[in-house]
């Protein structure tokens, strides 16, 4: 079927007058309901997800910013207790020293109670040396001070350590009990029995010493505890020196030797007494400490 032109102006014309009814009504309705707010519906529908996504992306911002700002005052804050415990240290390290003089000097004042008549004078060790033939140590104490030659240096808890062998007006040098070129007199606790002690290169390697020339029938047993004897009034007797080790005979000589370990925390004590004076009346068993 053919459609003609005055057909199709008439379509035409329908169509026209269709839009024109719908553009009126929208205009109407957008006369009544104002344009202001339908438009702001229409871009809120098309703006929505643009909005959640800005909001999310905001409040993802702040709580990393959030995040940075604590991560920064954590850093803060360890820096600033690190310095603090620096500063602690530092003063636990000045405060150290103080507290084992201390302790040292109550167990001096202990000892003291039994004998009164002796005089120390405080030190502290500060520089050691080993040779191939002895070992000695220095200390910060001299003439000045009241130390002599000969003098005996004692530890805390009154054990041996060495002997004062050179002095300056502020230092002192000692060797200490077991180099070889040191002789002690010494006693047995137990048996009475003296003797005196002396090193060699070979056992003061290991921090030992020995009692040599014993009488092969003398009472010395492992474990017997030796202390100073008195013998040539240089040292008190009663200074702790150490405990028997071993026992070694020498059958053509029909002698034996005590090997003796001192007290091996004496050796890393930094701080020392010097017994600068004593009464020579104390040592009652002196005589005794001749015979054998």
């Amino acid at each position: 079927m053919k459609i003609s032109y005055s057909g199709k102006k008439n379509r035409f014309f329908i169509t026209m007058l269709v839009l024109s009814v719908l553009l009126c009504v929208l205009t109407t309705t957008a006369y009544n309901t104002g344009v202001s707010s339908f438009a702001a519906s229409a871009f809120g529908i098309i703006l929505s997800p643009v909005r959640t996504l800005a909001a999310n992306t905001h409040g993802f911002i702040e709580s990393k910013a959030a995040y940075f700002k604590n991560v920064d005052d954590i850093i803060a804050e360890n820096k600033a207790l690190k310095a603090q415990v620096s500063s602690l240290r530092r003063r636990l390290s000045e405060i150290e020293p103080s507290r084992e003089e201390n302790e040292m000097l109550y167990r001096f004042l202990e000892i003291k109670k039994e004998r009164s008549d002796i005089k120390y004078a405080s030190a502290k060790i500060i520089s050691r040396s080993v040779s191939n033939y002895t070992s000695d140590f220095t200390i910060d104490k001299g003439s000045v001070h009241g130390i002599s030659k000969d003098m005996a240096v004692v530890t805390g808890d009154n054990s041996l350590l060495g002997i004062i062998v050179e002095v300056g007006a502020t230092y002192s040098r000692a060797k200490y009990l077991t180099s070889y070129d040191l002789s002690i007199g010494v006693k047995n606790e137990r048996s009475g029995i003296p003797g005196i002690l002396s090193g060699n290169y070979e056992l003061s390697l290991k921090r030992l010493c020995e009692i040599c020339d014993l009488s092969e029938n003398a009472d010395y047993i492992p474990g017997d505890i030796i202390r100073t004897s008195g013998l040539g009034d240089l040292y008190p007797a009663g200074i702790y020196i150490g405990t028997v080790k071993e026992l070694s005979a020498d059958k053509l000589a029909h002698t034996m030797s005590a090997v003796v370990s001192p007290d091996a925390n004496s050796f890393e004590s930094d701080l020392v007494m010097v017994i600068t004076d004593f009464d020579r009346s104390f040592e009652a068993e002196l005589p005794d400490a001749e015979e054998e």
